[in-house]
């Protein structure tokens, strides 16, 4: 068995279960689970104590835990989607859309 994999048991950590097990690759040999009752920045000080290890997102890749070390992955994308109430006119929401859709038209970095 390989190294470690630390996943969110709440929130996005099914999804990363699921999307890392639909690669061609799999997680059979090259990962054990473990799935924590725990937000994924809650994680990371698990990390940095050396029981394994764990993707973030690029905004979570400027926290600051003594012993830990980000490595980006290079080549791959995740897509997501959102849902919201049309009756929501909140500007935040109405901005964080339009990010999101600029984003999408971009494609990948």
């Amino acid at each position: 068995m390989g190294q470690t994999l630390l996943i969110s048991n709440n929130g996005s950590g099914n999804g990363l279960r699921d999307y890392l097990e639909g690669r061609e690759v799999g997680l059979s040999g090259c990962y054990q689970v473990q799935e924590h009752d725990l937000s994924p920045q809650s994680l990371l000080p698990l990390v940095a104590l050396g029981l394994g290890v764990t993707p973030v997102c690029e905004t979570r890749a400027t926290a600051s835990v003594p012993g830990l070390v980000f490595r980006p992955i290079t080549g791959e994308s995740i897509s997501f989607s959102a849902v919201w109430s049309p009756q929501n006119d909140n500007p935040a929401l109405r901005l964080f859309l339009s990010m999101a859709r600029a984003l999408s038209n971009a494609g990948p970095t």
